[in-house]
């Protein structure tokens, strides 16, 4: 094994994954091909530089474990920002698979390398992560006085969000789709539906709903329904 170094200051994201752990206890559900392919295309996405915008991150280190998964960049420039479109971009995938994520973006120390990840970062957004309660990524405080101080922080309206418990979280919902693809918009409508039979996650699909609603009002999508709630 090699040698550890000191711990770097990164931006780090810890994502727990709601209800697969329940889809792998039964393969024989049609619901089970659905979520593993998704989420293995999930991690796919985070494995790979898509631009060539991205190319200054050098590489986002990605570590998953079980229903867990954990991804870190270094601190430069612009890099919070793009770090916000990847959280934000796997959990719209997710979510297409039928599986709602909650987590936290921190910054701080942090060891993260082929695999191995541990340091009080992590620490912090994993405890963030119980506080989500619903399916979004919170911030925390280190993070929002990054974009305070940001020269460019009027670029981050379109990617975060203040929830009503005042707290901060990554847009995803607020971003879904566009007007004139309306079939990701009832594929999405399905999933909340079908989430909010279930009473054990009732809750958590309310707020789905909640931001899927406000999504439709404010693109005046054609021909689909609010949910009702």
């Amino acid at each position: 094994m090699q040698s550890i170094k000191k711990y770097e200051q990164k931006y780090v994201c810890f994502l727990d994954i709601l209800g697969f752990s329940s889809a792998i206890l039964h393969p024989d559900h049609p619901r089970f091909k659905r979520c593993v392919e998704y989420f293995l295309n999930t991690l796919e996405l985070l494995n790979k530089v898509p631009s060539r915008r991205d190319i200054f991150l050098n590489k986002i280190e990605v570590s998953q474990f079980s229903d867990s998964v954990a991804f870190s960049c270094a601190i430069e420039p612009t890099s919070l920002s793009l770090f916000f479109d990847r959280a934000a971009q796997l959990q719209k995938e997710l979510l297409k698979g039928g599986l709602p994520s909650r987590g936290a973006i921190t910054k701080g120390d942090i060891f993260h390398k082929d695999g191995y990840i541990f340091g009080p970062a992590l620490v912090q957004a994993a405890k963030m992560e119980a506080q989500a309660k619903t399916p979004r990524i919170l911030l925390s405080i280190d993070i929002l006085q990054d974009i305070h101080y940001d020269p460019a922080r009027n670029n981050y309206s379109d990617k975060i969000q203040c929830d009503l418990d005042s707290k901060y979280y990554v847009r995803y919902i607020e971003n879904w789709g566009h007007i004139n693809n309306t079939a990701e918009f009832i594929q999405l409508k399905e999933i909340i539906l079908l989430g909010l039979r279930d009473p054990d996650v009732e809750e958590k699909y309310k707020w789905l709903a909640s931001k899927f609603n406000a999504r439709l009002d404010e693109l005046h999508v054609p021909n689909i329904t609010k949910i009702v709630l």
